[in-house]
């Protein structure tokens, strides 16, 4: 495919998007990565993951929420459920 290029080593085509493993799963065992939708139990709309570069770590946004989130900051991996990801389901996001 005319798309395809080499980034570090990697082959990046045009139909696929790269994303980072947290290192962890949610309530089902099911591996979250950037850019997952997720869902809590115990509250309303969806949450995002994403990767905040300034700090080396990964966090979670929310409608509503006066700041980034991390796991483990009142909200649990094992309270989580993904349900999508921003680039395959982002009807998920209204």
């Amino acid at each position: 495919c005319s798309a395809d290029f080499m980034m570090d080593g990697t082959l990046i085509t045009k139909d696929e998007i790269l994303v980072q493993f947290t290192g962890l799963k949610d309530k089902n065992g099911k591996e979250i990565y950037e850019g997952d939708i997720l869902t809590v139990d115990d509250t309303k709309g969806v949450i995002i993951v994403l990767w905040i570069s300034k700090i080396a770590s990964f966090g979670m946004r929310k409608n509503g929420w006066l700041h980034t989130h991390y796991f483990g900051e009142g909200v649990e991996p094992n309270k989580v459920e993904v349900i999508g990801n921003i680039f395959e389901t982002p009807e998920l996001l209204k």
